[in-house]
């Protein structure tokens, strides 16, 4: 018998601790920052500090070891600095998200708000579903109701005119793949001619989703014509978004679009405003001609209300009322 979410909840909560599923690239501060706000989240009673995550990143073994050359102190100060870059970065993100930032930051020390928000709740859920490794008894339900957010948050980015289809877990198109790209395709006022069958059929008719595409939205005009802008969506939970950028391109070997190319977006749970430069952390690994939906657009363009339609509701609830040792 299939398992409810709270007997999941239950079951999982157990025997929880919070671990560092592994050892990220050092420059990748961004996920050692949302390692930081999971910290705060389950040692919610006190404020979390730079000593504190110092302590837990020397037991869990993420610092290298020190060469025979370097004196212990001075390799102690690099830690040291290194994980202020870190709490920079929240810090950064408190003034960022606002009243949205589920913690308070002070004095380089982390907290974990009182009274949450139905936006705090929010940033929480993109919080977990960053963290598949953490969560992974829990990723259907995180994966599916983060493009059901990707789908609201472009919702609220197009004009209210806009045609909007959820194409991926929650797809509004029945059969397997073949016939979901060409029923999309006659949604889009192509006709046979802007159809490539060769590169369609080489697709198997057992597949049932074309993981290329989740979500996609056009703005129409009333004169029939195919030239429209579309936005082809991709949404990507987990470590490895940055490896899906390529995948909506493919609707291009697919269907011929009208004397202008689709834009290609994908939509992440994780935080990469970088508010000094005005750019993404890390810029390196954003690819040209994407349209980025991070973690603090998509909260800024869906209404607070969404989390009641969320069955992931229950997980965000029992992890704001779970109290983990930092120690």
């Amino acid at each position: 018998m299939k398992k409810t979410i709270e007997e999941k909840i239950s079951q999982y909560f157990s025997s929880f601790s919070l671990n560092l599923p592994e050892k990220y690239a050092e420059n990748k501060l961004y996920l050692y920052a949302d390692y930081i706000e999971m910290v705060a989240l389950f040692f919610n009673s006190s404020p979390v500090s730079v000593g504190e995550i110092l302590s837990r990143f020397t037991d869990e073994g993420i610092f290298p070891e020190r060469k025979s050359n370097q004196k212990q102190e001075e390799q102690n100060q690099k830690n040291e600095d290194w994980v202020r870059k870190m709490f920079k970065i929240a810090e950064e993100r408190s003034l960022i998200f606002g009243h949205d930032y589920p913690f308070h930051f002070k004095q380089e020390k982390l907290k974990l708000k009182e009274n949450l928000s139905e936006r705090n709740k929010l940033y929480i859920f993109l919080l977990l579903a960053s963290d598949l490794s953490t969560f992974s008894d829990f990723q259907h339900e995180l994966t599916s109701e983060f493009e059901k957010i990707s789908y609201e948050a472009l919702k609220g980015f197009l004009p209210r005119n806009s045609v909007l289809k959820q194409f991926g877990k929650n797809s509004d198109y029945s059969g397997n793949a073949i016939s979901k790209i060409r029923s999309l395709a006659a949604d889009l006022g192509l006709g046979p001619d802007e159809i490539n069958n060769y590169e369609i059929n080489s697709i198997s008719d057992r597949n049932t989703q074309e993981k290329g595409l989740d979500i996609i939205g056009w703005i129409p005009f009333n004169d029939n014509c195919m030239n429209v802008m579309i936005i082809l969506g991709q949404c990507a939970c987990g470590k490895k978004w940055s490896d899906k950028y390529h995948e909506t391109r493919r609707y291009e070997e697919y269907l011929q679009f009208y004397k202008l190319r689709p834009c290609h977006s994908i939509f992440t749970s994780y935080a990469l405003i970088n508010q000094a430069e005005r750019k993404f952390y890390p810029s390196g690994d954003i690819v040209r001609d994407t349209l980025v939906f991070e973690r603090k657009r998509i909260l800024s363009l869906v209404d607070e209300n969404l989390i009641d339609q969320l069955e992931s509701r229950f997980l965000i609830d029992r992890c704001i009322e779970f109290e983990e040792d930092i120690v």
